[in-house]
């Protein structure tokens, strides 16, 4: 077995993962209500690393999937 697809089931168990946390990183502001000030700060800043987080997620899985195909020369 070749070593790329190992690591195919990796690859598609990072796309749901990546989605939720987008998903959650846009509903954070629902879940705290900070006050005005520092605190609205952190609260952005929570936000920006779960949608980059999510984001980078979903780009390496795409990669990694994009690389799977299998090549003429091999059966």
């Amino acid at each position: 077995m070749c070593q790329n697809q190992l690591s195919k089931p990796a690859a598609i168990a990072l796309l749901p993962l990546g989605l939720m946390l987008v998903a959650l990183s846009a509903f954070v502001p629902h879940f705290f209500h900070p006050m005005v000030g520092p605190n609205q700060d952190w609260q952005d800043g929570l936000r920006g690393f779960l949608t980059g987080v999510g984001t980078g997620m979903e780009i390496v899985a795409v990669i990694l999937l994009a690389r799977q195909r299998r090549s003429r020369g091999s059966r």
